[in-house]
């Protein structure tokens, strides 16, 4: 599997090159990193590098603060998800969107690995597959438009 993006639902646009952000006044970012909490740094790490195949950018822990940043293409790409060690995790209602290329390849990759709900053909033209991680955050993995 090959991620592309990972979207979160805010009103920015990532690129392969700067991420723009038009409210900003226009400021030219050089990536973009999402945090969100855990209290199981291990079952995430699982989901994240070893289900998904995101690449592990950096971990740490020190004290009690520790945590995991994950990224697409060995920390080149432009969009970062971080995990930090809490003992009561609150997301809300964030969730995380990872692009393929391949939906039905992704689909293969996984088999029987972890429970899917989809693949799901969306009125603008993309297909979703939804996943919940071990701390309960929604996954979706689409193909398709952004």
């Amino acid at each position: 599997m090959r991620a592309l993006a990972v979207v979160l639902p805010v009103a920015l646009v990532l690129s392969l090159g700067a991420v723009r952000w038009a409210a900003s006044g226009g400021h030219d970012f050089t990536g973009f990193k999402v945090r969100l909490q855990t209290a199981d740094i291990e079952a995430t790490v699982a989901f994240y590098h070893g289900l998904l195949g995101l690449e592990i950018v950096d971990r740490w822990s020190e004290g009690d603060d520790s945590g995991v940043i994950f990224g697409l293409s060995d920390a080149t790409g432009t969009a970062f998800l971080e995990f930090g060690r809490v003992e009561s995790p609150n997301n809300g209602a964030a969730s995380v969107q990872l692009r393929v290329e391949d939906m039905d390849g992704f689909l293969r990759g996984l088999g029987d690995a972890w429970a899917v709900d989809g693949p799901h053909e969306r009125p603008w033209g993309s297909v979703y597959s939804y996943l919940r991680d071990p701390n309960g955050v929604q996954v979706i993995v689409f193909d398709g438009r952004v």
